[in-house]
């Protein structure tokens, strides 16, 4: 819980953070070596990776990690921070040459708005927006058409077993 205070700190006070590993399709690690930090991309949800060896994870799980590693791995990030999840990770929006890529995972069809929650002050708008736009592409995700499944309905399944 500590790190997580500090880090919430360090990215009110710093603007760039360089991006160290991509753990799934809506989480990275931004620091160095033994000092990074788990930040999840507010707003977006995305396919449930796998969780064990009898557990392939959703479909267009790994393509999600992907092209978000292809964004963002290596480069410095521009982060607006909101909260901490209740993984003690910190939720924010990440930038990186000016383009936001939690907004750009949902137009390229890697994405779905988040149906559980999202953090006070994160305008949704274009949001909704993009995710329609590549629903109605059929990009990505959408590709599957009625067999998608929602990674929170996803979850809640994993769980009832």
């Amino acid at each position: 819980m500590a790190m997580a205070t500090i880090l919430m700190a360090s990215l009110s006070a710093a603007a760039e953070f360089r991006v160290v590993r991509v753990i799934n399709g809506n989480t990275i690690a931004v620091g160095s070596g033994y000092n990074s930090h788990a930040l999840r991309l507010a707003g977006i949800d995305v396919p449930e990776a796998s969780h064990g060896r009898n557990d392939p994870g959703q479909t267009f799980n790994k393509e999600a990690s992907k092209h978000l590693s292809d964004m963002v791995l290596g480069k410095f990030v521009v982060v607006r921070e909101f909260e901490q999840d209740h993984y003690g990770h910190i939720l924010g929006e990440l930038f990186v040459d000016g383009q936001n890529v939690n907004l750009q995972m949902l137009r390229d069809g890697f994405a779905e708005v988040c149906r559980d929650a999202s953090p006070p002050g994160l305008d949704l708008s274009s949001y909704w927006s993009a995710e329609e736009n590549a629903r109605y592409s059929k990009l990505g995700i959408w590709q599957q058409g009625d067999q998608y499944v929602s990674p929170m309905l996803w979850r809640k399944r994993m769980h009832e077993k």
